[in-house]
């Protein structure tokens, strides 16, 4: 990886500069000096500098006289990296570029026929076989991996309620042999999605934000003040297991549903139950099962209100979590763009 030459500049002023280009998609130096609190000079250095060394690229401004500092810069969309999504059976590989927008994917169909390390490893052997065939193979940032349940570092294992034969398998022992290349970010997918989507709102750096997953089960992360909130033995948030009317576990209940709005009369009280607790700022819901996300939403907004009585101070902002890419991938893509960064500085 090619190192960028920022002689006499600190490293942390280089990274906040990397990071609101990052963050700013096409930005000028201008509004880089302004986000950073950065002088013109020490941004139009580093530009320079990241211009030199291909990861940045510079579209020219005809209403400025000719010159390298005239112009809109954005990241190299070139680099790429590899997210291998294990949090289902139906294991995907992603390709997404630094600018975080998803350039390609295939999906395994898991085979019951076989057990899950057969059918890890056939998904690898193709994941592998995919990445060797691109062109742009220098272009590689890094590969990361999103699991459903805890990455045991010291055993390279995940263990996993939603699919405990994971840890019949080493991860990335097992992963970087078949691919042939170094994993370097593992990840709980539910901790994943909710870094990407609270990185996407205003002012999430000072905010309590709940980020709730609905899928084969339901999980989720809780967010405060920009750090993941860790339970002692790193089983929280498992929302599904809550325990609802006549004994059933939300999940159970939430599976049997056929509507929007059945979800809507399940998930409610649960809700409910979780705000009281934590008392939120925002509620993200995320679901791939949901025919209309805004709609949802708004009744659960109603329900709190009517139903349970939620004062209109203690009500969250409630998001409807949505992406052409899972958010779980694109929490991985900006971790391993976050070490790519520090790795050029």
């Amino acid at each position: 990886m090619v190192k960028a030459e920022l002689h006499g500049i600190k490293r942390a002023g280089a990274l906040g500069i990397f990071k609101a280009i990052a963050d700013g998609g096409r930005v000028c130096r201008a509004d880089v000096a302004k986000s950073t609190g950065l002088s013109l000079m020490t941004v139009g250095k580093v530009v320079d500098a990241l211009l030199d060394a291909d990861v940045l690229t510079q579209e020219k401004d005809t209403r400025h006289a000719a010159g390298r500092r005239a112009g809109v810069v954005s990241l190299n969309r070139d680099y790429y990296a590899v997210v291998i999504d294990l949090s289902e059976r139906a294991f995907r590989m992603n390709i997404v570029d630094v600018s975080l927008t998803h350039t390609d994917s295939f999906t395994h169909n898991y085979s019951d026929e076989f057990t899950y390390r057969d059918n890890l490893l056939l998904f690898l052997k193709n994941a592998a076989s995919a990445i060797s065939d691109r062109a742009d193979a220098d272009k590689l940032i890094g590969v990361g991996i999103c699991v459903p349940g805890i990455y045991m570092r010291d055993r390279d294992i995940v263990i996993s309620d939603k699919i405990p034969d994971m840890d019949t398998v080493r991860l990335c022992e097992t992963a970087e042999s078949v691919l042939g290349r170094p994993v370097s970010v593992v990840m709980k997918s539910v901790e994943a999605a909710a870094l990407s989507n609270v990185r996407s709102m205003d002012g999430c750096g000072h905010r309590t934000v709940i980020y709730m997953f609905m899928g084969e089960t339901i999980d989720g992360a809780v967010y405060n003040r920009d750090q993941v909130v860790k339970g002692a033995h790193g089983f929280e948030c498992d929302f599904g297991r809550m325990v609802l009317r006549h004994g059933e576990l939300l999940e159970s209940r939430i599976a049997r549903c056929r509507s929007d709005a059945e979800i809507c009369s399940e998930l409610s009280s649960a809700i409910y139950n979780i705000i009281t607790i934590i008392d939120p700022d925002a509620f993200i819901i995320e679901s791939d099962r949901l025919r209309e996300p805004d709609m949802l939403i708004s009744e659960i907004k109603s329900s709190l209100a009517k139903e349970f009585h939620l004062p209109p101070e203690r009500m969250p902002e409630f998001i409807a979590g949505s992406s052409s890419l899972r958010h779980s991938a694109r929490g991985v893509a900006m971790s391993l763009r976050e070490s790519w960064m520090e790795s050029i500085i």
